[in-house]
């Protein structure tokens, strides 16, 4: 019997550029360029006078994400201000469906982003860290309108430690490393794990410069009751890795720590701990399904898991 993965890597499907540019016009919106990146089909250009994005789920399934994000930019952006002073989603202009695929059009941050995809240019980054984690923080703490269409939608009744054990559980299943160690902490652990508000998604690429405020885009895995620190584990992990930026990830976790009242610094790293191993095993599994693995990133993600077994991440 086979057992069906319930964290796969989502899938996408094909979608036809000349097609959707004609759709594009129907709505009134001027693209300047249209390209399929993964499972969303997106364009670039102008929508009522603004400069704008058009997101277009390519599969049903990719949908629910799709419209994920639509509802955490409208309940975000319904948040005053003095909650959400270092950052900024974007406005929603409009939604719809296109052969039954949900769709939104939403602000476009010209500006550029805090680092581009697999560059180790981290300057920027650097520069405004301070200003990235406070950003995070505020989003951790986010009073979300509780009538808001994402805080109506349907919740899992499944306890977050549960959840996250049993995503590196599957994950372990399907990874050749030896893992236990790092799946008895989450094991360990799961009983005791807090939950508050997730971006999902808090990569260093997916953040703009907006000056006194951090952009950030794609709520797809948004969440009101995600993880304590599952967005600091991840921003850690992705600045560590994917930037070859050990020691800036470590002054961004010390950064974060600080903002935290004096009991939650205590409790910081053993909070921290298993949710960071999550995010570790889930890396190892990603790799995993390449035929031919990286061994520059394996290495990092091996010291990676040292560090934290060591105790030795801040």
């Amino acid at each position: 019997m086979v057992l069906k993965n319930r964290f796969p890597r989502p899938r996408k499907r094909v979608i036809d550029q000349v097609t959707i540019s004609k759709f594009l016009k129907t709505i009134n919106f001027k693209p300047t360029q249209v390209f399929q990146e993964w499972r969303h089909l997106l364009a670039f250009g102008e929508y009522q006078g603004k400069p704008a994005v058009f997101k277009l789920a390519s599969t049903l399934k990719t949908a629910r994400y799709t419209q994920n994000e639509y509802r955490w930019n409208e309940a975000v952006n319904a948040v005053p201000n003095r909650y959400r002073q270092h950052f900024k989603v974007p406005s929603n202009y409009a939604q719809g469906t296109w052969q039954r695929l949900f769709w939104f059009i939403a602000d476009w941050f010209t500006q550029r982003p805090f680092i581009e995809r697999d560059s180790s240019n981290t300057s920027l980054i650097a520069q405004k860290l301070a200003l990235i984690t406070q950003a995070n923080r505020e989003i951790s703490l986010l009073p979300l309108p509780d009538q808001s269409e994402f805080m109506q939608q349907r919740r899992s009744d499944e306890p977050i430690g549960e959840r996250l054990f049993r995503s590196a559980r599957e994950w372990v299943d399907h990874t050749p490393e030896n893992l236990t160690e790092f799946l008895n902490i989450i094991k360990n652990r799961r009983h005791n794990l807090k939950t508050c508000v997730n971006h999902g998604d808090f990569a260093p690429r997916q953040l703009y410069d907006l000056g006194s405020a951090v952009g950030i885009i794609d709520g797809e895995h948004a969440g009101a009751f995600g993880p304590l620190y599952y967005d600091v584990a991840y921003f850690y992990i992705r600045l560590r890795n994917d930037h070859d930026a050990p020691e800036l990830a470590r002054q961004y976790l010390k950064k974060y720590q600080k903002l935290l009242p004096a009991t939650e610094q205590k409790s910081f790293w053993s909070e921290l701990k298993p949710v960071l191993c999550q995010r570790y095993i889930g890396d190892l599994w990603g790799d995993s399904r390449h035929k031919r693995k990286d061994p520059v990133k394996m290495k990092k993600l091996y010291q990676l898991g040292q560090t934290i077994l060591q105790d030795t991440v801040i």
